[in-house]
């Protein structure tokens, strides 16, 4: 009996997926057109990265979701620039940290692994120079997943286009829904003193940092520059400001090593970054930590390079919570990558 009741219940719970209704991030928009457009970012640029973050479908049933699709915005104009186009397309799915706090650390906005739903290859999308006879558009523009995702509806979740490979650097024109609401700006804390003057720079080594209320998390991130190159960096992390003054050392201890996080290795201009999740514990709001670069440099005294110091607040929780927020960079046409940015909002995607 317990045996025949444990497989009902397991068909009951693999039949409600099954069952599940197709959904659309932001939620409501399956036959409902949304309030804009988006014609100047996703499918347009050679290399691309997008995240987009949203809580509207928490509490949905459980969705086996086999298929991400989207569509041409249904009010605007004829437009001879959305045509179609060829280009290497990946999508990943995941669970996330809350839409209000976003981190243009991409690797941030995780929620436990993500799922390579759609693995990097050539897509057609559809011309959408025309706009459709009746608003919404059909959503046309469709992959269907190498690996089906479940979306539990239990927490926030994310998906992920990464693009590359474009045979058109014209604009395309999504359908986009704006969510109103805030999304509080990471705190960046203040610099603290001046950094060495590392081998083989001319600007002294710097340390900036940020510092941001994820709601369920703390995410915490330093960027070095202008240390020596190709060698190994750390930074020092302490709770007050040591002030100390060693001879023969080129800059003034800020932090000392109460916590050391390793950066890895800097690159050939001597950058290098890290990003560190911290428990979401009430009592850290208002409280400031201190820290300091370092770089393995002979060239200097004690063979060490530091950079400037750098204090961060732990800021409180965003007032009012957005529904959808993204983060995107992108390649320019000159050959250089944008840095990622975030925005609230989100373009229309349709999940079944």
């Amino acid at each position: 009996m317990l045996r025949t009741h444990s497989i009902l219940l397991a068909c009951a719970a693999l039949c409600g997926i099954a069952n599940a209704q197709p959904f659309t991030s932001p939620a409501g928009y399956l036959t409902l057109e949304g309030s804009s457009n988006h014609d100047y970012i996703l499918f347009k640029y050679d290399e691309m990265r997008w995240q987009q973050l949203d809580d509207t479908s928490v509490g949905i049933a459980p969705t086996l979701v086999q298929r991400v699709s989207w569509r041409r915005d249904g009010t605007s104009a004829p437009d001879p620039t959305w045509v179609a186009r060829t280009m290497d397309v990946e999508v990943v799915l995941s669970n996330s940290v809350p839409a209000a706090g976003v981190s243009v650390d991409f690797a941030g906005n995780y929620s436990g692994a993500p799922t390579t739903a759609f693995v990097m290859k050539p897509v057609n999308l559809p011309d959408w120079t025309q706009p459709p006879a009746t608003t919404p558009a059909p959503f046309d523009l469709i992959l269907q997943l190498d690996v089906p995702w479940v979306y539990t509806g239990q927490e926030s979740f994310l998906w992920e286009v990464r693009t590359r490979n474009n045979t058109s650097g014209s604009d395309y024109g999504n359908d986009f829904q704006s969510v109103s609401g805030s999304k509080q700006s990471p705190n960046a804390g203040a610099a603290i003193g001046a950094g060495c003057i590392a081998t083989g720079q001319s600007a002294a080594m710097a340390l900036a940092g940020r510092l941001e209320n994820q709601l369920t998390r703390f995410r915490l991130g330093y960027d070095l520059t202008n240390g020596p190159a190709s060698t190994p960096a750390f930074v020092n992390i302490d709770a007050v400001n040591s002030n100390l003054s060693v001879p023969g050392l080129c800059a003034t201890i800020v932090a000392v090593p109460t916590l050391t996080v390793p950066l890895g290795m800097t690159d050939a201009t001597g950058a290098a970054s890290v990003g560190l999740n911290v428990p979401q514990i009430p009592g850290l709001v208002g409280a400031t930590i201190y820290a300091q670069g370092l770089a393995i440099d002979a060239g200097l005294g004690y063979g060490l390079a530091l950079s400037n110091g750098r204090s961060n607040t732990f800021p409180t929780a965003p007032a009012t919570p957005v529904g959808v927020t993204r983060v995107y960079g992108y390649r320019l046409p000159a050959g250089t990558m944008r840095a990622p940015s975030s925005w609230t909002g989100g373009i229309v995607t349709r999940f079944d």
